[in-house]
């Protein structure tokens, strides 16, 4: 009964991390950058580059969310707004990253159009109503642990009836021994047999006991080593080839440098869905589409299913 609650955890952990998949965008939230001065429109203002990240602490994973940024007022100010939209799953969101607004300024005493760059940093937090359905990374957390537990006990158990085995084989082997000695035609007048065939049957049934007790404890010791109880995710860094941080390219090399406490082989995700397995050299590209600052994550997962992320911003020249 254990062992079947020990490979119900591990499934229903091996589940969590299949299951979990990308939510839909629901609610839609606000964030004020500040105030643009247009000198009566002489000055015009739009936005370049918007990267903005959601990091969401109570289920354990991290999105790049969907904005825009709108203009709005008369006169000589305006005010610029970041518009963001988060799911509806009732979780605690960090949103941060940054925003670059060009401004044109056609008012300058030398003549011809000046241009300029704004850049503004974004650091909020929104508390999202609803409910969140699924699995994620955090619940697969909360599902490994159990399923640990689960195996640790199945493990103490199996030990201690391989013990009880061990012993019952070793008592039938020296009353085979004994009934040997004794007299072959002793007969139990029940079962019709010998008291050296009873023991001897004894002694082969102990021992089928163990054998089947051996299968036990390499399936359990299969599962904490695919498991290990291991839920610690891996510490990631991301660091171009070259120590730069601009490319006019569209893509930058990069290294990945990972720490684990049990895993040798990753997978890594530039967009937290798909993972592929990760170079024995650790050499990835980067992608950097847009022109201007580029907020790349990297997550990484390691062999028990455990994700690190980490980031890296690359400025398109």
């Amino acid at each position: 009964m254990r062992l079947r609650r020990a490979l119900f955890g591990f499934l229903l952990f091996i589940c969590s991390i299949l299951s979990y998949s990308h939510i839909a965008y629901a609610g839609s939230y606000s964030y004020y950058l500040g105030q643009l001065y247009t000198h009566y429109g002489m000055i015009g203002y739009s936005p370049q580059n918007i990267n903005i990240v959601g990091f969401n602490d109570t289920q354990g994973f991290s999105k790049i969310l969907p904005a825009d940024v709108s203009i709005s007022g008369s006169g000589q100010w305006l005010n610029a707004y970041l518009n963001y939209t988060l799911p509806d799953d009732g979780s605690y969101w960090r949103v941060q990253g940054n925003v670059v607004i060009m401004s044109s300024n056609g008012s300058s005493p030398e003549g011809g159009v000046s241009y300029s760059y704004l850049i503004y940093k974004v650091d909020t937090a929104n508390s999202t109503p609803g409910s969140f359905s699924g699995y994620s990374p955090r619940t697969a957390t909360v599902s490994a642990n159990t399923a640990a537990t689960s195996a640790g006990n199945a493990y103490n158990a199996a030990n201690a009836a391989r013990s009880s085995a061990d012993l019952a084989a070793i008592n039938a082997s020296n009353a085979y021994q004994a009934a040997s000695s004794a007299s072959t035609y002793t007969w139990d007048a029940y079962t019709s047999k010998s008291a050296a065939t009873l023991s001897r049957e004894a002694r082969d049934q102990g021992q089928a006991a163990n054998n089947k007790l051996d299968l036990i404890y390499a399936s359990i010791t299969s599962i904490e080593k695919n498991m290990g109880g291991d839920v610690t995710p891996p510490l990631v860094r991301v660091r171009t080839a070259t120590g730069a941080t601009a490319t006019s390219g569209s893509s930058i090399k990069a290294v990945l440098d990972i720490s684990d406490n049990a895993s040798s082989l990753f997978t890594y995700s530039l967009d937290s869905v798909t993972y592929t397995p990760l170079p024995a050299s650790r050499v990835i590209f980067l992608p950097v589409a847009a022109p201007g600052p580029n907020i790349i994550q990297v997550s990484v997962k390691d062999e028990a299913g455990n994700t690190g992320a980490a980031s890296i911003t690359i400025r398109k020249l």
